[in-house]
């Protein structure tokens, strides 16, 4: 049985806690068990994600936090 994991509640907790950002790719890494469960649920690096928070680094719209 796989275990579960709750989900970031983005009102009630810290980004930072819970995710790093890899500037050169875009992509989303959880570093909490409940930041890896949500990257991997809200399937946030899928190639439109990744291509649109390249773009965002560069243009200073998305911090690395």
């Amino acid at each position: 049985m796989n275990p579960r994991y709750a989900l970031v509640a983005e009102r009630a907790e810290h980004r930072c806690e819970h995710f790093t950002a890899v500037e050169a790719t875009g992509a989303v890494l959880g570093v909490t068990a409940t930041g890896r469960a949500t990257v991997e649920c809200l399937m946030m690096n899928r190639s439109a994600q990744l291509t649109a928070r390249r773009l965002w680094m560069r243009l200073g719209l998305f911090p690395n936090r």
